[in-house]
């Protein structure tokens, strides 16, 4: 078993639909779901730890790994057990803490940290994060309201986002070796390729504990676990039966664009309400909830946005998430949908917390980080934010 450790559940979507494109049979926990580890080869659990605090973030992560030891994992499992941990690709988060927590719990002697996507133009090359050949440092995500990118020193920016911890954190060249380590130390290993990063997965041993991105993980399961891609699937078609199944959309965006002009939603006669700026502004959302409540009875398809805003802080975004969260508890115990489609990592787990559904079958793979798993009778289709829609609602 592959045993994944997500710090958002768009990553956690991601990962598990790349296994899934591997033909692995994958399941999708939060970290709250049952006794015992699902009957998968890849089991990922679904964080939110990326948009706590650095203390809470702390506990969570602890709170995780006991729930991994109680659920089965003790030092005769190691060997059958590999564990994952999923960071940022931009390397926000409070990655040093919880990879010290993890490496702590779990018995991991060391980590290697390989967060960048090189097949996305993501690259740590002699020290410095490159996108698309641009320094980290002058992209959009300097401006992270969280995590901020100050520098395009990996070291320097995991240690400002992890608080009072001081991991000993060092780069590894695609040409070092690791020898004489110390027992906790973290690796942030260079790779600017494919073949870069099959010489760095080529230094790990089996008691270090592996983090980083979609590419180290595709790169680990076709390099070490010897598996090929399945061949392509048959492209999954969204449809319901019209009048008696519906269709809701969440988008928890702030910049997202509507989707109300598409084929599909053109077809369903589809409906949107766009959050009032009053509620955007703190005013109490019951109102503008049994609205939404009354129109989603009166339709196929409707989509819930927060809509285009200048983005006001983390306790905006705290309260908006809740929000989105309250008004799809109220729709989904009016009528459950066929399908709920969640644009935003953040929003989602917020929404799958209020509702409670806390274990999914992974099912399909739209396109890399737009996955579809299944609760119950409902698919649900999660899409990170900064992605685009594609051809979803042709």
């Amino acid at each position: 078993m592959i045993l994944v450790l997500a710090d958002d559940i768009t990553g956690a979507a991601e990962i598990a639909g790349t296994a899934l494109r591997y033909g692995m049979t994958t399941s999708l926990i939060t970290g709250v779901a049952g006794k015992n580890f699902p009957d998968t080869e890849v089991v990922v659990y679904a964080t939110d730890v990326r948009s706590m605090s650095h203390d809470k973030a702390c506990e969570e992560t602890k709170r995780i790994c006991e729930d991994i030891k109680r659920k089965g994992f003790a030092a005769n499992d190691a060997d059958k057990i590999t564990i994952f941990k999923k960071t940022d690709s931009v390397l926000r988060g409070h990655i040093a803490s919880e990879l010290s927590i993890i490496m702590e719990q779990l018995g991991c002697n060391s980590s290697l940290l390989l967060p960048q996507n090189p097949s996305k133009g993501r690259i740590i090359r002699k020290g410095e994060y490159f996108i698309n050949e641009e320094r980290l440092s002058d992209t959009m995500f300097r401006k992270d309201p969280e995590f901020p990118a100050t520098s395009t020193d990996p070291i320097r920016l995991i240690h400002e986002h992890s608080g009072k911890v001081t991991a000993n954190c060092r780069i590894l060249h695609v040409e070092g070796s690791l020898h004489n380590y110390e027992r906790g130390e973290i690796f942030v290993a260079e790779a600017a390729s494919e073949d870069d990063i099959i010489r760095q997965i080529d230094k790990s041993n089996k008691d270090m504990l592996l983090a980083g991105g979609a590419d180290l993980f595709e790169t680990f399961i076709r390099h070490k676990l010897k598996r090929g891609k399945e061949k392509e699937r048959k492209r999954h078609e969204i449809s319901i039966r019209e009048g008696e199944e519906k269709i809701l959309v969440v988008s928890g965006s702030t910049q997202g664009k509507s989707i109300m002009q598409t084929g599909m939603m053109k077809r369903l006669h589809a409906q949107e309400a766009t959050m009032p700026e009053s509620v955007f502004e703190g005013a109490s959302p019951k109102g503008w909830i049994e609205e939404i409540r009354k129109r989603y009875l009166l339709t196929d398809a409707l989509i819930i946005r927060i809509g285009n805003h200048e983005f006001k802080g983390s306790e905006y975004a705290i309260r908006l998430r809740d929000v989105m969260g309250e008004a799809t508890k109220e729709l989904i115990n009016t009528s459950t949908p066929r399908y709920l489609i969640i644009e935003g990592g953040a929003t989602a787990f917020s929404i799958l917390s209020h509702i409670k559904w806390t274990e999914f079958e992974i099912r399909y793979e739209f396109s890399p980080g737009v996955v579809g798993m299944r609760h119950g009778e409902t698919e649900i289709i999660l899409k990170p934010g900064s992605y685009p829609w594609g051809k979803m609602f042709m």
